[in-house]
């Protein structure tokens, strides 16, 4: 998976959320978890929108924690940013409170 530097395997679709944003429109997410093969890597993206990306392995309670201390500081004019916070922070907590029982895989989630 180049964006993130990572071989994985078992990849497994685990949510999506489909929402409607008045200034953007139709925005589906698709989540997933899987499997890590070998050691985490670098970032190996060519898109352009991905170039500068850092990524910060997270726990999943890490990443709650730290989604839920970013939704108090978003101004409302990062429009999207506001709507994507929201979505990953409602997802992160439903996983963690379903505490991966339907899930084969799971253990962190990059930023």
């Amino acid at each position: 998976m180049e964006e993130v530097g990572c071989k994985i395997g078992e990849i497994e679709e685990i949510a999506i959320a489909d929402e409607y944003r008045i200034q953007r429109g139709r925005q589906i997410t698709h989540f997933f978890v899987a499997k890590l093969i070998g050691e985490k890597g670098l970032p190996q993206t060519t898109q352009a929108d991905e170039i500068d990306l850092e990524i910060e392995w997270l726990t999943l309670d890490d990443a709650i924690v730290r989604l839920q201390r970013e939704k108090d500081l978003i101004p409302l004019q990062s429009y999207n940013y506001h709507f994507n916070v929201r979505t990953h922070l409602a997802f992160l907590e439903s996983l963690r409170k379903n505490r991966f029982q339907n899930f084969k895989t799971a253990s962190s989630f990059p930023s």
